[in-house]
């Protein structure tokens, strides 16, 4: 499936209608997406996946949160999106339920979640929700999870492939490495495989019957070499007949067994790479999911979505995050020289989340998204009520790294759950209330 043409209207961050001629990229190469936090980078690979699906990206964001806050009441809102299959184009357009105005009086309406698949030949449209998301299946030949997986992978979502079953990465693996045909191939031979064992049977069968069927008189003049032909477990034309049968399923287990070792071998070295990923992952992965608070120029609190941090030293306590030149959240800190690194817990995983889906120059992130808050007790900024463990900070340096600052803070405060706390001290960071610490 390669994107074409991609429009949305009152869609995420996109207030106006939007159009983006992906086309216009050509069909090679690597094309990198970029922007501020906020500008709407992740929601156009929400859009894709909703217009295909009916779901977004990461499927956190769905139904009225896809709607434009900024967008004007009269603007409609959806996501069309031109895409091609092996050379065949199609249009697919999907809008959410939303308010809208009435078409007659006053007040507001609601606009039904709708959606349209276009053929480019003759064939009548397909309509509702559904009916298209199922079209849209078929025509790709990948479900939602199956292209999350394999076409888009989410943000924080690598793991959940990581994760899968192993029938389930068999399954997606097949697809992604094209290893159909050695499945088939096995499936084929054990059908031709069982078929000459139910044949086997039916030839030993039909031979007892017509053995045990022999009569004779005991005064025949054969009647010994009967009765040796009958005491025979196979009879000598029968037992060629059986050798002819028994060599060609040989030779076809010899050859199933062939593919499936064949087929182990690429389960194999799929595992090895999966096992790769995964050791890379656990080698690579940033630092414990934060929300970062900051105090704004009106007196409240900004909150900002962060992985990118790490401790720095232990005597005195020290941290460091890494921020993008031109986020609200840096110019903040470089304005108080406080802010606030809150590791949150489970039940604020989806509102902590959402932080990172917009900019909080111009919003309250913490109303928005009714994640609480309570003053700090070292700094101005207020932290997150609830977390796992609360690091209050103060600005000491900080350094310029390309398109990003790295902050440089001394840890003022440590609060939170103290087995949690605890679990930092096993690589020397939570002592931290303590002189020689």
């Amino acid at each position: 499936m390669r994107p074409l043409r991609l429009t949305l209207s009152a869609f995420g961050p996109y207030a106006a209608e939007t159009t983006l001629d992906l086309e216009k990229l050509g069909k090679g190469g690597l094309y990198l997406i970029t922007g501020d936090t906020g500008a709407g980078k992740t929601t156009i690979f929400d859009a894709i996946t909703y217009a295909l699906y009916d779901h977004s990206s990461s499927g956190i964001r769905e139904g009225s949160m896809l709607r434009c806050k900024y967008a004007d009441d009269k603007t409609p809102t959806f996501v069309e999106l031109e895409f091609e299959v092996h050379g065949v184009r199609y249009t697919v357009r999907r809008n959410p339920e939303y308010q809208r105005p009435k078409a007659r009086g006053e007040g507001m309406t609601t606009e039904k979640a709708d959606a349209t698949l276009t053929y480019p030949d003759d064939r009548p449209p397909v309509t509702k929700a559904k009916d298209v998301t199922a079209a849209v299946q078929e025509i790709i030949g990948l479900d939602y999870n199956q292209f999350s997986q394999i076409v888009l992978i989410a943000q924080g979502q690598f793991t959940k492939l990581l994760n899968a079953s192993t029938e389930e990465r068999s399954r997606i693996f097949r697809k992604l490495f094209r290893t159909q045909r050695y499945a088939q191939l096995q499936e084929r031979l054990q059908a031709e495989a069982s078929a000459l064992n139910q044949q086997r049977t039916a030839q030993n069968a039909k031979l007892d019957s017509l053995l045990g069927g022999l009569q004779f008189s005991p005064e025949d003049p054969d009647a010994e070499a009967l009765r040796t032909l009958c005491a025979q477990t196979v009879p000598e034309t029968a037992l060629s007949l059986l050798d002819t049968l028994t060599a060609r399923q040989a030779a076809a287990l010899e050859e199933a067994g062939t593919a499936l070792q064949a087929t182990e071998a690429q389960l194999d070295t799929v595992q090895q790479q999966l096992g790769a990923a995964a050791q890379a992952q656990r080698l690579t992965a940033p630092s414990p999911f934060a929300l970062l608070s900051s105090l704004k120029e009106d007196g409240s609190t900004n909150l900002m979505a962060v992985s990118w941090w790490t401790f720095l030293s232990n005597r005195p306590p020290m941290i460091g995050v890494c921020l993008g030149k031109k986020g609200a959240s840096g110019k903040l800190i470089q304005s108080t020289g406080e802010f606030a690194l809150n590791i949150v817990g489970e039940e604020l995983k989806e509102a902590a989340l959402r932080c990172g889906s917009c900019s909080g120059r111009d919003v309250n992130k913490a109303e928005m998204f009714s994640i609480p808050l309570e003053a700090a007790s070292e700094i101005a900024p207020k932290i997150v009520s609830g977390s796992r463990v609360v690091f209050e900070c103060r600005l000491t340096d900080m350094k310029e790294v390309t398109d990003h600052i790295f902050y440089i803070a001394e840890i003022t405060a440590c609060s939170g759950d103290d087995s949690v706390k605890q679990l930092f001290a096993w690589d020397g960071y939570a002592r931290l209330d303590t002189a020689d610490a």
